[in-house]
């Protein structure tokens, strides 16, 4: 899965650009990326009410790259599909590490 252009360094972590599914049948982090967008794709079954949609990504985030879900959150795109999430303490090189684990 070719992920590096949604992921990047930033001051104290990496920042990582996702289009969100809200309503989903299944939660699934990484979903695919879309080369053209250079977004990693995601689905949650919370809705997008309320910020439910946004509370479910952080976690399914964090608990992905192994870190607390209080170390991740949006920092763009609170009320949109396309977002940028910020993981804290991690390298663009253990992010990518660890999105590629167990993909084909």
């Amino acid at each position: 899965m070719g992920v590096q252009g949604a992921v990047r360094s930033c001051d104290g972590g990496i920042l990582l650009d996702v289009d969100v599914t809200p309503s989903a049948k299944s939660d699934v982090f990484p979903d695919g990326y879309n080369e053209w967008r250079e977004r990693i794709d995601v689905r949650v079954q919370a809705p997008a009410e309320g910020g439910e949609a946004n509370r479910a990504l952080c976690e399914l985030v964090a608990a992905r790259l192994g870190i607390e879900a209080a170390e991740v959150g949006i920092q763009q795109g609170h009320k949109s599909t396309r977002k940028r999430v910020l993981a804290r303490g991690l390298t663009p090189e253990q992010a990518l590490e660890r999105l590629q684990e167990g993909q084909p």
